[in-house]
């Protein structure tokens, strides 16, 4: 590895929900670790398995078998090409006289070099292990293509390495590599070269298992969260982050942090560090990490094991300088809080802003936009470049994960809102709240308190605030209970009002009327008769309609129609409660009349 420092940082599968919704998330992508000064940079953190740098995993000096590896459970073989350092300080008069390819494996392992595009296996089968082995495979003096080695090949060649799983006396083994790299064997002596980056392909299915470590990094949802981590954390365990992150090699760097940091814990005990009050104004976050799930705010404490004496994070800390501590947040400078955070706005959401890693980690940024304020593609002036000319990588930490606010009601209310017919019709509402748009509810009525026992009647639907309901008695306390699904198919918990019950009332007046004559005739007056109940106290209003462009609101009005013909009369009664109408139809005829007797004078008839 060339002189840098590479802290591949790992979350594998980081859940996270909000209240008691439990939503798996992923983070994904990749941060930058800027070092303790501006300008110093330390190197990439990779947020998932997947981002795992091969190479990276297998260069190491000396093997470290259950720390860093690639590895594959498949029986067919998968394989990887890696890049080998540049030879330096070699006088090109030098013969090479053998290339040997230096292994550390398990399972069944074929080696190939890679020259220009040409690639050829050692002669023979793949070598077979069931424990870790060693393996040294020698080119002598052919390379692939044909003819003898030249220093011009070295520069070019990639080393190859082939794995697949294996089972032997009915036991199966993963096929593993942990350190692969290549001696030059020539006139003046031997060159080592290790892999230095990715070759032409990486095949191998899965980056490595890390110890075989539980090494993800997790946010527990609540204090029934299924992750066993989260079951050894002490409730209230909502927002939590248990788990471990892996940092890989670092080579070429100062102690006290040559060599590998190794796991990094997200709930390491205390005794905590104490943050200055310039810093940390609100008081030191005396609690391992964690977010909270209403500000999306990440605070608290991470630690890298290897700032304990042991290892383990929880043995005493070092003495060197250095003692392993990671401040999520707060971290206040200048009046501004530099703290992480999950920014939800995106899609698929970001991670935002910086951790403070102590002395050796320094500042570690989550986003580009950290140090290309203005999006220009260049670093700033305040991370070290000059804006115009260094070219800032796009690199960002993502999350599949969605923070919700959960989903729930307010103004809660059911009030009879038509009371004319036999039974009233009410009208439940609400008014939704939660970070998505409302697609369900469901509402439970009952005339008695309990209504977890066989409730009246249930109601359910979709998006709307507000169900009206006809099948209740006049007069009668109901009591009733509400709860809302967000879209992304989560339910509240049962919402109760305030108060918990309603009465539906008494019926309003129940309008009716006959008249006289029974048979009317156009242009003779007709007596209306009110016949309306239910008025109350207060008494009814009235408005009739005779259906002919005439009006009255007399209790029993008398009304002439000028025409023939039906006519629907309307009568409307209101009273303090509502306004009730009832509408008869009324046929207007015509007086019958009888044609005069008609005379004549006969002369009597005398006898």
């Amino acid at each position: 590895m060339k002189q840098k420092f590479l802290l591949c940082l790992l979350f594998a599968g980081l859940f996270l929900g909000l209240g008691l919704n439990a939503l798996a998330a992923n983070v994904w992508g990749w941060a930058w670790m800027g070092g303790e000064v501006v300008g110093k940079n330390l190197g990439w953190l990779s947020m998932n398995r997947s981002n795992f740098l091969h190479w990276a995993l297998v260069d190491d000096v000396i093997a470290d078998d259950y720390d860093t590896y690639v590895w594959t459970d498949s029986g067919v073989e998968e394989k990887d090409a890696y890049q080998l350092q540049n030879p330096t300080g070699i006088i090109g008069t030098e013969i090479i006289n053998q290339i040997r390819v230096k292994m550390r494996y398990q399972g069944k392992i074929t080696t190939y070099l890679r020259l220009n595009g040409v690639e050829s296996s050692f002669p023979g089968s793949g070598s077979i292990v069931g424990a870790w082995g060693d393996r040294t495979t020698s080119w002598q003096p052919s390379r692939p293509g044909g003819g003898s080695w030249t220093w011009s090949d070295i520069n070019n060649l990639q080393v190859v390495i082939g794995l697949q799983s294996v089972t032997l006396s009915g036991n199966t083994y993963q096929g593993r590599l942990t350190q692969v790299y290549v001696e030059v064997e020539h006139s003046g002596g031997t060159l080592i070269l290790r892999p230095d980056g990715e070759g032409d392909y990486t095949n191998i299915a899965n980056p490595p298992a890390l110890a075989g470590q539980d090494y993800g990094v997790h946010i527990c949802t609540s204090d029934t969260d299924p992750n066993p981590r989260c079951a050894e954390v002490a409730s209230p365990k909502q927002g939590k982050i248990v788990g471990y992150a892996w940092a890989g090699a670092v080579e070429d760097t100062p102690a006290p942090v040559d060599g590998t940091i190794g796991w990094i814990r997200f709930d390491p005990p205390g005794p905590y560090p104490t943050c200055p009050v310039t810093t940390c104004p609100g008081g030191s976050p005396n609690y391992s990490s964690r977010v909270d799930l209403g500000t999306k705010k990440v605070t608290g404490w991470a630690r890298a094991c290897a700032g304990t004496v042991n290892g383990d994070c929880v043995s005493a800390t070092r003495t060197d300088g250095w003692d392993g501590w990671i401040l999520l947040g707060p971290i206040v400078k200048g009046g501004t809080d530099y703290g992480s955070y999950v920014d939800t706005s995106t899609s698929p959401a970001q991670f935002r802003m910086w951790a403070w890693g102590s002395d050796v980690v320094g500042w570690i940024s989550f986003n580009k936009s950290n140090c290309d304020s203005d999006g220009n593609g260049f670093v700033d002036v305040a991370c070290g470049g000059d804006n115009t000319t260094t070219a800032i990588a796009n690199y960002k930490v993502m999350t599949d994960l969605v923070i919700s606010v959960p989903s729930s009601a307010t103004d809660l209310n059911a009030k009879a809102i038509y009371g004319c017919g036999t039974s009233p019709i009410v009208r439940f509402s609400w008014t939704y709240s939660g970070s998505s748009s409302q697609s369900a509810y469901e509402i439970q009525i009952d005339d008695d308190p309990n209504l977890d026992e066989d409730p009246l009647a249930t109601l359910t639907g979709g998006a709307d605030n507000s169900r009206d309901y006809a099948l209740l008695s006049y007069n009668t306390d109901y009591w009733w209970r509400l709860k809302v699904r967000d879209s992304n198919n989560q339910w509240s918990g049962w919402i109760y009002p305030d108060p918990l019950s309603f009465n539906t009332g008494s019926r309003w007046p129940v309008p009716d009327f006959d008249w006289d004559p029974p048979d009317p005739i156009k242009e003779k007056e007709v007596q209306f008769n009110n016949l309306t109940q239910l008025c109350g106290a207060g008494g009814c209003s009235w408005n009739w309609n005779f259906d002919d462009g005439n009006s009255s609101t007399a209790e029993n009005p008398i009304h002439t129609f000028d025409t023939e013909g039906t006519y629907n009369v309307k009568l409307t009664a209101t009273n303090i409660l509502g306004s009730c109408e009832r509408i008869k139809s009324l046929g207007v005829g015509v007086a019958v009349v009888l044609p005069r007797p008609r005379w004549r004078e006969i002369a009597p008839t005398f006898y």
